[in-house]
């Protein structure tokens, strides 16, 4: 379920709403700690999709090395973000997509 949250809300580029979740600055955002990356590798797998996600916002789906306008280099971590989708998407709770979802539904065709 979160992961295919988290590819949904990518594909509708809902990118600040998905963002404000895993960085719990949402008014879904809840003090559930069932899900949290612990571990050094789920940590890692978290901050790495995290920035990701903000290239995927500010550049799209690029694995080029991209250049800003002030010479910050950014790129994709796409191998990380999807081990941080395999191994349960460590840092996004269940209960603050469930709550997310009542408002804000996805699409049906």
């Amino acid at each position: 379920m979160l992961k295919n949250f988290v590819l949904k809300m990518i594909e509708l580029k809902r990118f600040d709403d998905l963002l404000n979740l895993l960085i719990e600055d949402s008014d879904y955002s809840s003090d559930s700690m069932n899900n949290i990356p612990q571990i050094k590798d789920e940590i890692e797998q978290y901050t790495l999709s995290v920035h990701h996600i903000h290239f995927l916002k500010k550049f799209g789906a690029t694995d080029q090395v991209v250049v800003d306008k002030d010479g910050s280099v950014y790129k994709w971590y796409i191998d990380y973000f999807n081990k941080w989708l395999e191994n349960g998407v460590k840092g996004l709770e269940m209960i603050e997509v469930e709550n997310y979802l009542k408002d804000h539904p996805f699409p049906t065709i």
